[in-house]
């Protein structure tokens, strides 16, 4: 008979009770993100990016995906990718990215039912939208939020699980105030993000 904690919902066990809350350790302030030119990887400052871009619009998506390391076989990791991209009409547009990895816990790094992938999902999804928030903020300090448009990683299309969480994601960013976009239109985060990761 397995026990359960003290504190979970009916039907609660060690096992998700351990899903919980995988990132929120991992999170760091935005002073400690290392912010570095797409294409020459340059660390670039984050502040003087934004100043030279200042007569832009900015868009910002972050992805993540699981990757394995070669050297110790079966340790795994997700990369998450935040990018800012700064556009012009007249002058382009130009892109800084910032990656971070959080390793795959133990219990989450084999095969998981549909069920068992979920929660995971929608907490990679939470902590990707977060990111592009503090970015966000960072930026609506010295612009106006009109100029600032988060893109989100999910779905709106039901045969990705993905769309689950449609609603509830959006609802976040938009709840900060900024302009959100979803796939297929969320190019920031399914194109740009997508191929830093």
């Amino acid at each position: 008979m397995t026990k359960k904690k003290k504190g979970l919902p009916k039907g609660g066990s060690y096992k998700e009770d351990r899903r919980m809350g995988l990132f929120d350790e991992n999170f760091k302030t935005l002073d400690n993100w290392t912010w570095s030119r797409v294409g020459n990887r340059k660390v670039t400052d984050l502040k003087e990016f934004i100043d030279s871009h200042s007569d832009s619009k900015f868009y910002i998506g972050t992805d993540s995906q699981k990757h394995s390391t070669r050297k110790k076989k079966g340790k795994k990791y997700w990369r998450f990718t935040t990018c800012l991209i700064a556009h012009n009409p007249r002058r382009g547009g130009s892109v800084l990215e910032c990656s971070e990895t959080v390793e795959v816990p133990k219990h989450l790094s084999g095969k998981l039912t549909r069920e068992e992938r979920l929660p995971v999902l929608r907490q990679r999804l939470v902590y990707e939208a977060t990111k592009s928030i503090h970015v966000a903020w960072y930026l609506n300090e010295v612009m106006d939020s009109s100029n600032i448009e988060i893109h989100v990683d999910v779905n709106s299309d039901s045969k990705w699980d993905s769309s689950r969480y449609k609603d509830e994601i959006v609802g976040y960013v938009t709840s900060q105030g900024f302009a959100c976009e979803h796939k297929p239109e969320a190019w920031a985060a399914s194109w740009v993000a997508d191929g830093r990761c």
